[in-house]
């Protein structure tokens, strides 16, 4: 399972954005598990979150999942020091794990860089391999990098593209409560917070972004149309958040299911 933002450097940025933007600390405050759960953190990434469920949970066994080698390493790295947390080489489209295994699953800016038909086949196995009566935590962005303003025609016109590309969905949080429905969970549920960037939050963001367009930067040249375009772009919108009075947000859902027992 490709990740589009593949990069040696990529850890150090999501590490980053943890502290900066997304908290799970607040994403996951009402979640609770009973002692001796079984937990995984799906696409675990630098593995933020599976930390925090670690330290959090101690009683518990995290496990942490990702298909990307060396983000594994430096989440194993970095967490050698807790006893409860394990990090494991997995194709989310196709686990190894044996059905009813966890209690909890999280999954966190997952699906977004997935197809829809590789959103099915994601959901499909995390069902599987969750307890009748376990819990499905699901949090994605919704108009990340599309809700900007001012705006030059070659960043409206690279927008447009992106949120048309059918390998990446910016637009995916909106789709998730819907998808659990139809994949079989019961008591869906869901809230939506708007992340706003103003002042030095919007500074240090800047640099978030200029760190994703440099570690995706293959895929975005593909996309956007060739080396020099996407050089237009890039340089363009950094400019355009640059604006003292621009502005800038997303959506971010976060969505909880119980699989039907």
């Amino acid at each position: 399972m490709s990740y589009v933002l593949e990069n040696d450097k990529e850890f150090e940025r999501l590490e980053r954005q943890s502290q900066l933007v997304h908290d799970c600390r607040k994403e996951l405050q009402d979640v609770d598990v009973r002692d001796g759960a079984h937990l995984l953190d799906a696409g675990c990434g630098s593995g933020a979150v599976s930390r925090y469920l670690a330290e959090r949970f101690p009683s518990s066994r995290v496990v942490g999942c990702d298909y990307t080698t060396s983000l594994l390493a430096q989440a194993r790295e970095v967490s050698r020091d807790i006893s409860n947390l394990v990090f494991e080489k997995q194709d989310l489209k196709q686990l190894s794990y044996p059905d009813g295994q966890f209690d909890l699953i999280v999954t966190r800016f997952v699906l977004q860089h997935q197809d829809s038909e590789g959103r099915c086949r994601i959901i499909a196995e995390l069902a599987r391999v969750l307890k009748p009566g376990g819990e499905l935590v699901v949090i994605e962005s919704d108009g990340s990098m599309l809700h900007l303003y001012p705006q030059t025609p070659i960043v409206t016109e690279g927008l447009r593209k992106l949120a048309a590309v059918g390998e990446v969905d910016v637009q995916v949080g909106r789709k998730i409560p819907y998808l659990l429905a139809e994949a079989g969970f019961s008591t869906v549920s869901w809230r939506m917070e708007t992340v706003e960037f103003q002042g030095e939050i919007k500074h240090l963001h800047i640099g978030l972004v200029q760190e994703r367009f440099h570690n995706g930067g293959a895929f975005f040249e593909r996309v956007i149309g060739g080396k020099d375009r996407w050089r237009a772009f890039s340089e363009s919108y950094l400019a355009c958040m640059e604006h003292p009075q621009s502005v800038y947000f997303y959506h971010k859902f976060i969505v909880r299911a119980v699989k039907t027992k």
